[in-house]
């Protein structure tokens, strides 16, 4: 487990340094739908070339609606020579309810995890608009502390 852990943040410090040296972020902010793990309404907005803050209002359906927040606070870095192609990576929280059905856990729950979120965005060059995909894999605080994950596409529009 070390050694993963060890290749995986030489290659991350060695994108790092190869990627950080132009940003273009041509946006200040942007608000957009995202659909996966759960469908949320996400808002973007960034605090400077390379860091941003990125929140979304989560919801689930299965069988109740439970709203969720999530906050991270993310760094971003181009991807090669391509304009407007950025990747982009930071910490961030899940805090919500969720609705959990089992002999002993029947209901909704508070829910809280501790999150990071990894992903890649392509801001069009000539209309307002961003695609970008994320992983978010997690540790859940409460109820059964295991490890949680989720993910989505979303389609924003930039201002």
């Amino acid at each position: 487990m070390k050694k993963i852990i060890i290749i995986w943040t030489v290659v991350l410090l060695s994108l790092t340094a190869f990627t950080s040296s132009a940003f273009s972020q041509s946006y200040k902010q942007s608000i957009g739908l995202r659909v996966g793990y759960w469908p949320s309404i996400s808002y973007k907005l960034n605090l400077s070339q390379k860091n941003f803050v990125n929140v979304s209002c989560n919801f689930g359906f299965k069988d109740k609606i439970t709203p969720m927040v999530s906050g991270f606070y993310e760094w971003q870095w181009n991807v090669s020579d391509i304009d407007g192609l950025t990747w982009y990576a930071g910490p961030g929280v899940y805090l919500g309810t969720y609705y959990y059905n089992d002999n002993n856990y029947d209901g909704i729950h508070g829910y809280m995890s501790i999150n990071v979120m990894v992903g890649i965005e392509y801001k069009f060059p000539e209309i307002p608009l961003a695609i970008s995909m994320d992983y978010t894999p997690g540790f859940s605080l409460t109820h059964q502390a295991d490890a949680s994950y989720g993910g989505g596409l979303c389609i924003k529009y930039c201002f």
